[in-house]
Parts: structure tokens; sequence; C-alpha cells
């Protein structure tokens, strides 16, 4: 069997209150959900076409949303305070992540290079 280990950075530390959002399969994620209430802004990067994740968290907190996705066009969830990018994200074009932003990145395998 292989074993595989997060680089430090990445592995999940004080999260003893982990809740799921969005879908059962690809497309939803365990999280803190202290993180949920604190966050300001929260920064999508990659949604293909399912945003239930996104749709989850600003149930919970209704805080501004920005996406990322230049593989499909924006659906009805991105009006108000909530934007949608069709761009790829990179290194070369990151936002300005301020404190209080969540952060949540799929963009299959680009991770690590930003």
């Amino acid at each position: 069997m292989l074993r595989a280990q997060l680089p430090r950075i990445f592995q999940p530390f004080r999260c003893n209150d982990l809740v799921r959002l969005g879908k059962n399969h690809d497309g939803g994620y365990l999280i803190n959900s202290q993180d949920i209430g604190q966050a300001q802004h929260l920064l999508s990067f990659g949604i293909g076409t399912d945003t239930s994740f996104e749709q989850a968290f600003v149930d919970i907190n209704p805080c501004a949303v920005d996406a990322w996705d230049a593989s499909v066009d924006a659906t009805d969830f991105f009006r108000g305070n909530r934007t949608f990018h069709k761009q790829n994200i990179s290194a070369a074009n990151l936002p300005i992540v301020s404190a209080n932003t969540f952060l949540k990145c799929d963009i299959e395998g680009g991770e690590y290079s930003i």
C-alpha cells in the first residue's frame, strides 16, 4: 500500500469541530466550523459546474465570494457580493489575501504552484 503524507504546512491543526460543506463526493470538503464564522471573504479557485461548497458556506456566513475558473461560465449563484472571474488562477495573478480570508483551492494539481 502506498502511503502519502501532506507537507507540514498543509496538515490540519486545531480542527476540533469539522463539518462537511458541499456535495458528498467531489465538490464537498471537511472544514473547521469556526473558520466559517471568522471568514470575511471566501476565495474559491476552481469551481467547475459545482458551487455546492460555496453555497453552503454563504448559507452559514454571507461573506463576499470571489471565484476563478476559466473552464466554465458563471452560474446564478454569482450576484451581489459574489463575483466570478472567468480565468485560471496562477501564481502570476493571485489576488491579495487579507486576514480572515478563507481559501478553497481545487485546481487539479495547480494548488502546489501557488
